[in-house]
């Protein structure tokens, strides 16, 4: 009979153990994707932090379609909601949002939406939008940031999501006067704060930052624009709707609101670049953002936020440069729209079938 003796036998048990060690490692890295240009594993969670742009307020609601009775409709019902319950959720939509718009009928080519057609078959995308109108950057700091983490520690045992989005500033900039408006030292403090708290609570979470809208250029494309039958700053005095973004008309004071917004961009520009000698690659900048020309047909009904058209446009300029562009273009496209077609087709079969 023939036996295994000496240093042979406990050499053949480690290469076995060792073989099973890797083939497990092996398995647990294969059921993860990685994007093949930036080695970023692609992530199977997202959170949003903003204000009413990535909440997307009234993005259902088109300006040039504002005065069709179905739509005169639905913009009352939405203020009376808004009226009544006093809550600002009533105004938002944000099934449409750029970044985790997940709308039935896939009308807004969100970064979740995107997201979830690189991931292989079977495998799901969970996110959390916790921007909300209004909010500036030190609302981000007392509310949102702290409601992203309990949903994350709830639904994913983490601080927060492995992709986080984030693009705040344009309320910071929203006053009666351009003396009110935040100063551009606070508003650095806020963005350092906030984007602190996401790197150094949660390692494993990437941030994408984005630089604000061209709001100038925005008010000057829209002002003459009609909307409900009259012009857009009309509606903007009405409504007193951010004077200094709509409606104030002095040129030396244009200047210097201007002048606040591109420092509130320079701010971006220089929280993240710093942030990224600590952080690495975990934080990007999203530049595009302030490149988008929106057209009057691009707006909601209050000539001011994003509708459908907006809320595409800033998807895909906050896409560019981002950790898996490479992966949508090498297959997450045609992913998607196998995956948009599967999902039109479930939702008029049921749509007649009700009939």
């Amino acid at each position: 009979m023939f036996f295994l003796k000496g240093p042979l036998v406990p050499g053949i048990f480690i290469a076995f153990f060792m073989a099973g060690t890797i083939s497990q490692i092996a398995k647990a890295q294969s059921s993860e994707e990685f994007d093949a240009v930036s080695g970023a594993k692609i992530p199977q969670s997202m959170g949003a932090l903003g204000d009413s742009m990535s909440a997307a307020a009234l993005a259902d609601i088109s300006r040039r379609w504002a005065n069709l009775p179905w739509n005169v409709f639905g913009i009352l019902a939405t203020i009376l909601e808004y009226k009544i319950s006093g809550d600002i959720h009533a105004v938002e939509r944000r099934q449409y949002s750029w970044t985790t718009g997940h709308d039935q009928l896939w009308e807004v080519k969100s970064h979740a939406r995107r997201l979830a057609s690189t991931l292989p078959e079977g495998k799901k995308i969970s996110f959390y939008n916790a921007s909300l109108s209004g909010d500036e950057s030190k609302h981000v700091l007392e509310h949102q940031l702290s409601e992203l983490n309990v949903w994350s520690r709830q639904k994913l045992g983490v601080n927060y999501p492995e992709y986080v989005t984030l693009l705040i500033g344009a309320n910071d900039g929203c006053a009666a006067s351009a003396a009110e408006m935040v100063d551009p030292q606070t508003y650095h403090q806020n963005m350092v704060k906030i984007i602190d708290e996401v790197m150094l609570s949660s390692p494993d979470t990437r941030l994408m930052v984005s630089n604000l809208p061209n709001i100038e250029r925005l008010r000057n494309v829209a002002r003459n624009a009609g909307t409900l039958g009259g012009k857009c700053e009309s509606m903007w005095e009405t409504m007193e709707l951010c004077p200094t973004l709509t409606t104030i008309n002095d040129p030396a004071e244009r200047i210097v609101i201007d002048e606040r917004l591109k420092d509130y961009g320079r701010i971006i520009e220089d929280v993240v670049a710093s942030r990224q000698e600590m952080f690495g690659d975990r934080i990007r900048l999203s530049r595009e953002t302030g490149l988008v020309e929106f057209d009057k047909n691009d707006l909601a009904v209050d000539c001011f936020h994003p509708n459908l058209n907006g809320q595409n446009k800033l998807a895909e300029a906050t896409w560019k440069g981002n950790w898996w562009e490479n992966t949508w273009a090498a297959r997450g496209k045609k992913q998607y729209d196998k995956l948009k077609s599967k999902a039109l087709r479930q939702y008029w079969d049921q749509y007649n079938r009700k009939k």
